[in-house]
């Protein structure tokens, strides 16, 4: 006979009357389950069995699931629990309870699953009437009427499924029997406006493809209006995202004209006195670079601190100090680098008399980013080390975390030179013993990288053809 939740609680305490083992019952599933009553007494005949409401919470979460493989697990669970075990449920190690657990998330997860990827169409000739469409992997409609009510409650609507639906008007509900097929939509102006939103805030510098079909699931894609767009989008992502790096910076430049200087010494006079964005409010001088006009290798901090800001020179502070010591010790020729910040104010917060470092925003990144780019066009490095977030910011024109930077071998900036990325030196002043050693092992690692001379590839010109 098929089974339904009513006739497994029959069955479960008719065994337990009978003190009929586990492996002496037999189960058979079926597609119409029920789920728990809220008591915690398991009725019986002629006896009561208690049981944990941890155990029929339990119950109700997994009684969905498709498997039918539910229904013998709870019952050996219930025995155990029944006959000396009372607090099993708190052994996660118990196969039968770990495999519950499982089963529940499955549940849970499918749930979440149903009220993410469902749109609501037109249907009929009615256009106040809608449906929406889903194929779950388990029997989670009941489970989901809760929330489809509260949500769209105030609409003439119904959630189908192969198995049947749930329909609704402000004033009722009803059970749609299944099976189903899913229902031909009506043309609905509306969904041509939810793919203009859709595509109007897709942003193709924060795509990563494999999360997203890890959360959005493609076989969802099919009932999805909107997931018709995906695959261009994708397709043409990196050229948008050039584009919108583009737009930045161009927007980033200066309302007030520019002259573009011509010498590394007009560009830091104009470092000096630049306005481009709100740190020129402190009316102190921005911070120039200090280094030869051709440099092999550029390296890039985030902003001057304040032994900088009071000195104008970068990295004399305690994070320039340590540079120094780390290059020292690869043993570096400093007299041929280039040293630079990729924010030319120092951004700060006074405390009493001190004055509190303060991260640059993305506002000062992009205003400083046109000296930069000027700085790096006449300097002409072949390697360009970026000290931390921000100057990983200014180079490359996005954003890009430290570690997924120093991982990353084909970095280049707009002029194609190769770009190594490590941590500032201030973040390892700041760090825990521990952590300062790995980092500092870290950074020698990505100067020595920096610094190594790389020997150019011959080029072969052919003499001639064979005939």
């Amino acid at each position: 006979m098929g089974l339904d939740f009513e006739s497994w609680r029959k069955l479960a305490r008719e065994g337990l009357s009978a003190e009929t083992p586990p492996a002496r019952m037999a189960w058979e599933t079926s597609t119409e389950l029920q789920l728990f009553s809220d008591p915690t007494v398991l009725p019986a005949t002629d006896r009561e069995f208690r049981c944990p409401k941890e155990f029929l919470s339990l119950a109700k979460a997994v009684a969905p699931h498709r498997s039918g493989e539910q229904w013998p697990l709870l019952y050996a669970v219930l025995w155990d629990l029944t006959h000396g075990r009372p607090r099993l449920l708190e052994d996660v190690a118990d196969p039968r309870v770990h495999r519950l657990g499982i089963l529940d998330k499955q549940v849970r997860r499918d749930l979440h699953k149903m009220t993410a990827f469902v749109r609501f169409e037109r249907v009929g000739d009615d256009p106040e009437v809608f449906a929406a469409w889903y194929e779950p992997d388990h029997l989670i409609l009941d489970l989901a009427e809760t929330f489809f009510r509260k949500r769209f409650g105030s609409m003439n609507a119904a959630i189908l499924t192969p198995d049947g639906g749930l329909a609704w008007t402000p004033f009722e509900s009803r059970r749609v029997p299944g099976p189903l097929s899913k229902p031909s939509a009506t043309k609905d102006p509306f969904q041509d406006l939810w793919r203009s939103y859709f595509a109007s805030t897709f942003n193709p510098a924060r795509l990563k493809v494999r999360m997203m079909k890890r959360e959005m699931p493609v076989r969802f894609w099919k009932n999805l209006p909107e997931a018709e767009l995906i695959p261009s989008m994708i397709a043409g992502s990196s050229r948008r995202a050039r584009e919108m790096i583009e737009k930045s910076r161009e927007e980033a430049r200066p309302t007030t004209v520019r002259s573009r200087p011509k010498t590394l010494d007009e560009l830091r006079a104009g470092v000096r006195v630049c306005t481009a964005c709100d740190l020129c409010e402190s009316k102190r001088p921005g911070v120039p670079s200090r280094g030869p006009a051709r440099a092999r290798v550029a390296i890039v901090g985030e902003q001057p601190g304040d032994q900088e800001d009071r000195e104008g020179l970068p990295f004399v502070g305690p994070a320039g100090r340590l540079l120094m010591e780390l290059l020292a010790e690869i043993a570096a020729p400093t007299e041929n680098v280039y040293f630079t910040n990729a924010v030319k104010h120092f951004r700060f917060v006074e405390q009493g008399k001190m004055r509190v470092h303060r991260r640059p925003e993305a506002t000062h990144v992009r205003a400083c980013r046109m000296w930069l780019e000027d700085e790096l066009a006449m300097v002409a490095p072949e390697v360009v080390v970026c000290l931390g977030g921000t100057a990983i910011h200014s180079v490359l024109g996005y954003a890009l975390p430290v570690g997924e930077a120093r991982s990353r071998q084909d970095l280049r900036d707009e002029r194609g030179a190769r770009v190594i990325a490590t941590y500032h030196p201030a973040a390892l002043l700041r760090a825990m013993p521990e952590q300062a050693r790995a980092w500092r092992a870290d950074t020698l690692a990505d100067l020595r990288k920096a610094f190594e001379k790389r020997e150019q590839s011959k080029r072969e010109v052919p003499l001639g053809i064979n005939l």
